[in-house]
């Protein structure tokens, strides 16, 4: 049978006989197809972090992570790494049983084909020639069934599409070589592929050596429907919620006052819920701002109500909401019910600073401090015109000085004024976990509460208590079949207890894909340059938002000061040995060492000095 994927047969035949399989049943079982490209991804990633010495394999070896890891986005193009994006998302959709249409796996064969044909440029030893994608290799089936021909008349449309594209590429590169800035950026891109790669990147543009099978502007519209999908926006409309034609743009931008809005998501009553605009990957996406403004602008003017704005290049994703909050970089997009919210917001959210603070769960001095403090910050760098950015906050307070009760005091605060429905509470150990979620029943009991380590969640939860791990594997879990269960906008706060431990390497990207009120409770912070608990919270180092610390709880009488034992410890004496560990102690080892003292795959052993020093 012919393949498009002959020139890596003689190389890399693993990886050929599973890419060829997706080819054959591309149109015949797209889903097993989009799970195959999937995997032949994967495959070639381990493959890349294992042979190519510039590569650096991360801690979390999850497909996201080695797709988005600095060493492998520094020698790919920016395109590229957003078509294999796609890839990934189509294969997690058809792992979950999710539909897959055949246009779809057909998208991941031709993303494929591309990154296949980087990886035989640039790896093989023959380098072999390497023909232009054929559509017409790809079996159809039973050439007398209806459903094949129709398959094989869209083929034939999206070949002619293909060749348009192509046309219109070139017509753009043509363009692009008179802009100056574009050119000094592609050289420059030459220049970084050359010393990265010395001969055999020198001589090759990969441009011209890896043809665009599908243009930039269509690639980012794929990735940006892909992610709307996971939030549950799966019926995008033409003229509707694709295009939507708005007037009162200014005439300045558009003599006959009329815009057409990349996306409009709408709400059940109709009104429109947010605008998204969508940019070309060569700019900001900081330009597409203003015209995400405008086009809010015109929909409230016609429809009385002010969109949630989203605006995107295809790699970075912003939200704003003008009418509070600064905008920020956000992982994704809002289901219709976390959108709907945060309309409602607007009008329903009180001053923190006039709330009246519970003191039977929290009465001490410098616990009601502490909430005030917190308060403060939120609202007066928020409030009016200013609109900043922080939306995090960090309490310095001693062990023993009740964090859990200022914590349940807060979230009193922010449920009953209107500026959270859902709480995120983690903790590092299950044992913590237990205490605050019995510490919250007995302080809030019209909260409803989960400990997700032993339960399971459901929409009407209102604080959510956790482990790191347990919440990092939950993130990817489906709630139905078209969308996540945990979502971008699901928590409105997260806090974290004890800040100082555990959050700087894999589980730092919790924090970074939920969009929300970030809270740290620590009585230990810490300053190292690759742990610094205040660059977590995006503060000055010593200049927490609140700090009670362990001499002044002394002082006040509250806490009794610390009295020292000598006690010989067998770890800081004889060091660890990795294979001598108990299964749960090598998990804590991970999670405390990381990649310092080796890999998953070769864990080396500790001694005691490095013991000391760390």
């Amino acid at each position: 049978m012919q393949s498009n994927f002959t020139f890596l047969q003689q190389e890399f035949p693993e990886i050929y006989r599973e890419i060829a399989d997706a080819e054959k049943h591309t149109f015949t079982a797209p889903r097993y197809a989009a799970l195959l490209c999937r995997s032949t991804l994967e495959k070639v990633l381990f493959w890349l972090y294992k042979n190519d010495e510039d590569l650096e394999l991360p801690y979390d070896t999850k497909l996201g992570a080695l797709l988005h890891n600095e060493s492998f986005k520094n020698i790919l193009k920016p395109s590229m790494l957003m078509e294999l994006d796609i890839v990934r998302l189509n294969g997690n959709n058809a792992a979950h049983g999710k539909t897959v249409k055949a246009l779809d796996a057909l998208q991941s064969l031709k993303n494929s084909f591309r990154f296949l044909t980087f990886l035989s440029k640039y790896y093989s030893e023959n380098n072999p020639d390497i023909s232009e994608f054929d559509e017409k290799v790809i079996p159809y089936g039973d050439t007398n069934d209806k459903n094949t021909k129709q398959l094989q008349a869209l083929a034939e449309k999206l070949e002619e599409e293909r060749a348009e594209a192509q046309k219109a590429l070139k017509e753009q590169e043509k363009l692009a070589e008179e802009n100056d800035l574009l050119r000094k950026q592609l050289e420059a891109q030459l220049q970084l592929i050359a010393e990265r790669k010395e001969e055999r990147f020198q001589e090759i543009s990969l441009k011209q050596a890896i043809p665009e099978l599908t243009s930039e502007h269509q690639t980012r519209l794929i990735l940006i429907d892909l992610l709307l999908r996971e939030a549950g926006w799966d019926k995008l409309r033409e003229g509707r919620e694709i295009e939507f034609e708005v007037t009162g743009m200014p005439l300045t931008t558009n003599p006959s006052g009329k815009g057409f809005v990349d996306y409009v998501l709408w709400g059940d009553n109709g009104l429109p819920l947010a605008v998204v605009e969508a940019k070309s990957t060569i700019h900001s996406a900081s330009k597409g701002k203003h015209q995400a403004t405008l086009y809010a602008d015109c929909l409230e003017k016609s429809t009385g109500q002010r969109p949630i704005i989203f605006y995107s290049n295809g790699f970075e994703t912003h939200i704003w909401d003008d009418t509070f909050y600064q905008d920020r970089k956000i992982q994704g997009f809002y289901t219709k019910e976390e959108l709907q919210v945060l309309i409602e917001r607007r009008f329903a959210r009180k001053d923190l600073r006039e709330f009246g603070v519970n003191t039977n769960i929290a009465g001490r001095y410098y616990q009601l401090e502490a909430i005030k403090r917190v308060a403060e910050h939120l609202v007066t760098t928020n409030q009016n015109k200013l609109k900043g950015t922080s939306r995090k906050a960090l309490l310095v307070m001693a062990t023993g000085s009740g964090k859990t009760r200022t914590a349940a005091a807060m979230v009193d605060m922010f449920t009953k004024c209107n500026w959270a429905k859902r709480i995120l509470f983690l903790a590092d150990r299950n044992a913590l976990v237990t205490q605050a979620k019995n510490a919250f029943k007995e302080h809030l009991p019209h909260l409803s509460a989960i400990d997700l380590t032993k339960e399971k969640e459901d929409n009407g939860t209102r604080v959510v208590f956790s482990t790191y791990p347990t919440i990092l594997n939950k993130i990817d879990s489906l709630k139905n079949e078209d969308e996540r269960f945990y979502g971008v906008g699901h928590f409105d706060v997260i806090i974290i207890d004890e800040a100082h431990r555990s959050v700087y390497q894999k589980y730092q990207s919790i924090f970074n894909y939920f969009d929300c009120i970030l809270i740290g409770l620590t009585a230990t912070p810490k300053k190292e340059i690759d742990k610094n608990t205040y660059g977590l919270f995006e503060i000055e180092d010593d200049n927490p938002t609140y700090a009670y610390e362990l001499n002044k709880a002394v002082a006040d009488n509250y806490l009794k000061p610390p009295k020292a034992f000598k006690i010989p410890l067998k770890f800081p004496r004889e060091g660890i040995v990795y294979d001598d560990l108990s299964q749960e102690d090598k998990i804590r080892f991970k999670e405390l060492f990381g990649v310092q003292f080796g890999d998953e795959n070769q864990v080396c052993n500790v001694n005691k000095s490095q013991i000391n020093t760390w």
